[in-house]
């Protein structure tokens, strides 16, 4: 740039030029960078390397940080610990020595929010069951989730779905893992959650073997029974006799009868899976017990057969029955009604033993009788009686025996002071009342023993039943007539007829 003054006198010389240099300073230009994306306390770097000076040089850098320090470095490593968006501002200086141009740019931060991811509630399935293992409820509180993985410790493929539909095949406890992904790129822009499944293994029902019993009550142990899981097990029993279940792991029943009847035991680990219960049959059979019937006490001579009967003896479930009688003299006998000799006077203890086919504890019964051997004859009145006044009776004594098996002689002293002879003699009581009556017996005299032998028989009698007979003394010929009988001394029930 020139200057020229000129003064008015007109000289030639009168003028003057002078010159001066004015430099226009260029602005600088700041540029703090392009916008980052970074995770919380993650370090990142601010830097000016890209600001310039068209005619000169940056001599100064400001940046105004969020926290609201200053940092005056080209290059300025910082961190921010919250999610957000933060604006920072950058001031450069050039070195112009008319005065220092300056220039602002700013560079956006944002420090990323991390997805949420939710693999859901933990699971309860049993083997086979489908599972759904969704994801949709996961999210990204400032962008959006671009990535969904779910993991398996059994084997399973990776899927990376937002939903997967599976089934587990084995028991036990497994973990799915679910990892979403957000479109920040960052690095707390992955991130995982897990859940548990539970594959429920069934529990085991274990009744115990058949039962086979003679006693109507029954205990019952389900303890053999387990639950793989180690839950807590609910024991329902089911007796087959039509009663009302009953819970319990050891318990007893009193069955109504003998019989055979089908048991199970159901157990519920209560978690209500398809596989929460198990069932066990078993069968419990109540015998019932034979019963062996000897007959009654005998008494017979020396070198008499006696027969013994042992038909009255029964198996309530309708087995066959085998026999074993011990006379008590070391002989035995397997028939059913086998006779015996006993030559030796004295008693014996005789001893039958049954049992049934299935020959267990529960399948046998004895029964024992007393056995007098005498050397005399032995009498038998007959049995106890009831008669009425004057009603005739027929006395036998031919049950009466004697070792040569020929009873000589019968007497009888009738009670009411008369007396009848023979094997079967016929007499009447005339007053009611109750007689003994006494019958004797002669046998044949062997060596010092009595040939004589006596027994008793007890008779009751009842006064003589009597009738009258009511009537009209005249009737009109052709017409009914009434007349009317009365039974005196004999029970109504026993009124056959009138005629």
């Amino acid at each position: 740039m020139a200057l020229v003054v000129r003064d008015d006198s007109g000289a030639p010389l009168n003028t003057h030029r002078d010159t001066m240099r004015v430099t226009v300073n260029a602005a600088p230009i700041a540029d703090a960078g392009p916008a980052l994306v970074v995770a919380p306390d993650e370090d990142f770097v601010l830097s000016a390397h890209a600001s310039v000076d068209p005619d000169g040089a940056i001599a100064s850098y400001v940046w105004r940080l969020p926290d609201g320090t200053t940092a005056t470095q080209e290059r300025v490593d910082h961190q921010i610990d919250a999610p957000g968006t933060y604006r920072i501002g950058l001031r450069v200086e050039d070195n112009f020595s008319g005065g220092a141009a300056a220039d602002n740019d700013e560079v956006f931060v944002t420090v990323n929010d991390a997805p949420v991811a939710q693999a859901g509630a933990d699971r309860l399935v049993a083997p086979g069951d489908p599972v759904i293992l969704d994801a949709s409820a996961s999210f990204d509180p400032d962008g959006q989730i671009v990535q969904y993985q779910w993991t398996f410790d059994d084997g399973f493929a990776d899927q990376e779905l937002a939903q997967v539909e599976r089934s587990y095949a084995t028991p036990g406890t497994w973990t799915a893992q679910l990892v979403v992904t957000d479109s920040a790129g960052v690095a707390n822009s992955t991130v995982s959650d897990r859940i548990t499944v539970r594959v429920n293994a069934a529990p085991v029902a274990d009744a115990r073997p058949d039962i086979e019993t003679d006693a109507l009550q029954v205990a019952f142990d389900g303890s053999g029974s387990a639950g793989a899981d180690g839950d807590a097990l609910i024991y329902t029993w089911d007796f087959g006799d039509g009663s009302p279940p009953r819970t319990g792991q050891q318990i007893t029943h009193v069955y109504p009868r003998s019989d055979t009847f089908p048991v199970t035991l159901q157990i519920d680990d209560g978690l209500g899976m398809s596989n929460a219960t198990a069932i066990h049959a078993t069968t419990v059979v109540v015998n019932a017990r034979p019963v062996a019937e000897a007959g009654g006490n005998r008494a017979v001579c020396s070198g008499k057969s006696i027969l013994f009967d042992a038909c009255d003896s029964i198996d309530p479930d309708g087995g066959l029955l085998l026999y074993q009688w011990d006379f008590g003299d070391g002989t035995t006998s397997d028939l059913v009604n086998p006779s015996k000799i006993y030559e030796t006077p004295g008693a014996s203890a005789v001893t039958l033993r049954i049992r049934n086919g299935k020959d267990t504890e529960w399948g046998r019964d004895m029964d024992r009788v007393a056995v007098l051997v005498r050397k005399g004859p032995i009498a038998h009145a007959g049995d106890d009686l009831t008669v009425y006044a004057n009603q005739s009776i027929r006395f036998d004594g031919s049950r009466s025996t004697d070792r040569d098996g020929a009873v000589n002689a019968f007497s009888r002293i009738m009670g009411d002071g008369g007396t009848a002879s023979g094997a079967r003699p016929e007499y009447r009581f005339e007053t009611p009342g109750t007689y003994t009556v006494t019958l004797t017996i002669q046998g044949e005299a062997i060596g010092n023993r009595s040939p004589l032998d006596t027994d008793t028989a007890h008779f009751t009698v009842l006064p003589a039943p009597s009738q009258t007979i009511a009537a009209q003394d005249r009737a009109a010929a052709g017409l009914p007539a009434a007349c009317a009988a009365e039974v005196q001394g004999l029970d109504s029930a026993q009124v056959t007829d009138h005629t």
